[in-house]
């Protein structure tokens, strides 16, 4: 069911290889097959096209850097709720017919360029049965590049007391807001456990954001999510922890770079970050005895040679049976920080797992209360 796909607790012995899936209880349109083929084919045509935007006649090192970035179809969208909206949970057919025809009534936002600007929004899922997503607000930004890019802010739970701290998270280059928010767990149960409020944002390219996925718009991307938490909802930068997973980690380490000279914030979590991209493709094809050489000129996203320009606390957590972005350049970014702290090496957990570990929420929370 599209929209509804979730990590699933795949720490959980005899689950490790599934995946947590949301009943659909949608009626059968009379043309079912029909729209199922469609459906195929709208896949089969996103990875033709993803394909030749990476194949047609790019400098090597364009090749490389389009490599890195795999966004998802599009399950979601903004949107303001009509005067007399209810929104319910969907439990049964009847329901989901209710909230099929509640959604073809809204005004979706599909595009961040389509925003207004300041302007916060709720946030819905695609697929015709999907309840909407209640603890999250939906907004656009504008990038130093040109792009408005979707971000979304999820208050503290605890409405009795202020945030413990504010969590900007980053995420991997395969996932995109939905996935985040609808996943198990998700970033309301980060906001939730550690009692804090979380931002986060797509990519440029990913999601309803607008323009291309690359290295340049990425570090813009999280420039202008940064500074609007410090300048415009004036977040004091000692309250704010970084959080990045996968390549959400390179991002999260060019910012620290710039913002060097400027008030740090308390605290960064690298979660199984990759030491540069050709350093990882090197492991997929068997050289493992390439990560301590000189970086490459056209190597992209090098976490490490920057990671020395860090002065603030580093957590680096990874998994030992990561065989995406092996532990390798969890060990050797850890090696060369230099205000790191006791590392979290996860035993049993891969790339896409690792968020589900207990330990690793944890040794989060402790690393946070230090």
């Amino acid at each position: 069911m599209p929209g509804f796909r979730t990590p699933g607790f795949r720490n959980v012995p005899g689950l490790v290889s599934k995946k947590l899936q949301r009943t659909c209880v949608c009626p059968f349109p009379p043309c079912y097959r029909v729209v199922d083929a469609i459906d195929g084919l709208k896949g089969k045509w996103q990875r033709v096209k993803r394909v030749s935007f990476l194949c047609c006649c790019p400098p090597f090192c364009c090749l490389i850097q389009r490599s890195a970035f795999w966004p998802p179809r599009r399950e979601y969208y903004f949107f303001k709720p009509p005067p007399n909206d209810i929104s319910f949970q969907v439990n049964e057919e009847s329901e989901a017919i209710l909230m099929r025809d509640r959604k073809k009534k809204l005004k979706k936002l599909k595009r961040a360029k389509a925003c207004i600007p300041g302007e916060m929004y709720r946030f819905g899922l695609s697929h015709p049965c999907a309840e909407d997503v209640k603890h999250a607000r939906g907004f656009a930004l504008k990038t130093a590049n040109g792009n408005t890019i979707a971000c979304i802010h999820i208050p503290c739970p605890d409405v009795s007391s202020s945030p413990r701290f504010t969590l900007l998270y980053s995420h991997p280059n395969g996932s995109d807001l939905s996935d985040h928010l609808v996943g198990v767990p998700s970033l309301i149960d980060l906001a939730r456990f550690y009692r804090c409020e979380v931002y986060s944002y797509d990519y440029s390219g990913y999601g309803i954001s607008g323009g291309i996925a690359s290295e340049h718009n990425l570090y813009a991307d999280i420039r202008a999510i940064y500074q609007y938490i410090t300048m415009e909802k004036h977040v004091d930068p000692s309250r704010i922890v970084l959080l990045g997973f996968s390549i959400g980690s390179a991002a999260t380490v060019e910012l620290l770079k710039e913002e060097k000279d400027r008030k740090p914030p308390a605290g960064v979590i690298l979660q199984a970050p990759p030491t540069s991209l050709l350093r990882v493709f090197g492991n997929m094809i068997g050289r493992k005895k390439h990560l301590e050489k000189p970086t490459c000129c056209l190597d992209r996203f090098v976490t490490i040679d920057k990671i020395h320009e860090v002065t603030i606390p580093i957590l680096v957590i990874h998994g030992k049976d990561d065989k995406t972005v092996p532990i390798e350049h969890g060990e050797l970014i850890c090696q060369r920080a230099v205000t790191k702290v006791t590392p979290e090496w996860v035993p049993d957990a891969a790339h896409d797992n690792i968020e589900n570990c207990r330990v690793v929420w944890k040794r989060i929370r402790k690393f946070i209360r230090e």
